[in-house]
């Protein structure tokens, strides 16, 4: 498998004022001119201010020299990865299964109750009736980016945020802890997870859907169960953890939430006492479609 490089990569933002920079992980790193966000000239010299922030929601903190602002996002219950955090947004949900009591996929759909194992049964019928087939790959998926992109796209689309660019899934399916797992109809995806490996948690980054075609082979819900049996199988793994927003069918295939946080970091001075007083008059929290959202204290 391809071993990402180091050194930095600027993509040009899609609205010629943000430029993405990969970071050996998965997140990336922003730069926002502020000569852009208020209008002018992207024309102006090289050298002008801008903001630059890490985003990473869910691997472990990593400090990146350019990084001014970074955010990392756990437990609630834990404290801050390293000292020195300045803003915490609390109190929004993370979906998650524990799946530590489970050796097989039987017992598993065992410990549902009757309601849910019905939808699991409804799911598996309309998914095999439209001759569907799921396929998954630990390793490098680069081919497929075309169509991961453009799936994402739809469902970026429908709720109004696009946080990834076309690089940073060339960037993902090159990574060794990088899985992705697949809906396909006659040969096309019409569906998709991107996951990461985070032992012992398998997390999903994102999805991406046809939505014409997935909602009528219920392939949203049977992806679920899948990756549920794929990590149930797999015997490595303790919890799948499967992003911020809720919808009732990740209640129903045994997600739960789990309270979290969100807390900010900076390597600037001026931004550093910014987030403080910000700290003292405000409060953050992230809504169930993952919009941030402030009121005072």
């Amino acid at each position: 498998m391809a071993v990402l490089s180091k050194e930095p990569q600027v993509i040009p933002g899609e609205k010629g004022w943000i430029e993405t920079t990969p970071l050996e992980k998965y997140a990336s790193i922003h730069e926002l001119s502020l000569a852009g966000l208020m209008g002018f000239s992207n024309a102006w010299p090289d050298r002008h201010f801008f903001i630059q922030f890490d985003f990473n929601m869910h691997t472990p903190f990593q400090i990146d020299p350019k990084a001014y602002l970074s955010f990392h996002t756990q437990d609630a219950d834990k404290a801050p990865a390293l000292n020195g955090c300045c803003y915490s947004i609390s109190e929004f949900n993370r979906w998650r299964l524990n799946i530590e009591a489970f050796s097989t996929f039987d017992e598993y759909l065992s410990s549902l109750i009757r309601w849910h194992r019905c939808n699991y049964s409804k799911s598996e019928k309309s998914f095999k009736k439209m001759d569907c087939e799921i396929s998954i790959i630990s390793g490098d998926w680069s081919e497929y980016v075309d169509a991961v992109y453009r799936l994402y796209t739809n469902v970026a689309r429908k709720h109004g945020h696009k946080l990834y660019d076309r690089h940073y899934f060339e960037i993902l399916a090159k990574r060794e802890d990088s899985l992705l797992i697949s809906a396909w109809h006659k040969g096309e995806m019409i569906g998709h997870f991107v996951l990461i490996e985070e032992l012992p948690t398998l997390h999903s980054i994102c999805c991406g859907l046809d939505y014409e075609r997935s909602s009528e082979s219920y392939s949203y819900s049977w992806l679920h169960y899948e990756l549920v049996r794929f990590a149930i199988q797999a015997q490595k793994y303790h919890n799948i953890d499967v992003g911020l927003t809720a919808d009732n069918s990740k209640k129903l295939i045994g997600f739960v939430p789990v309270l979290s946080r969100m807390d900010l970091y900076t390597n600037g001075v001026v931004t550093r006492g910014l987030l403080r007083v910000a700290h003292a008059v405000s409060r953050a929290k992230i809504t169930p479609d993952a919009k941030v959202k402030f009121h005072l204290r």
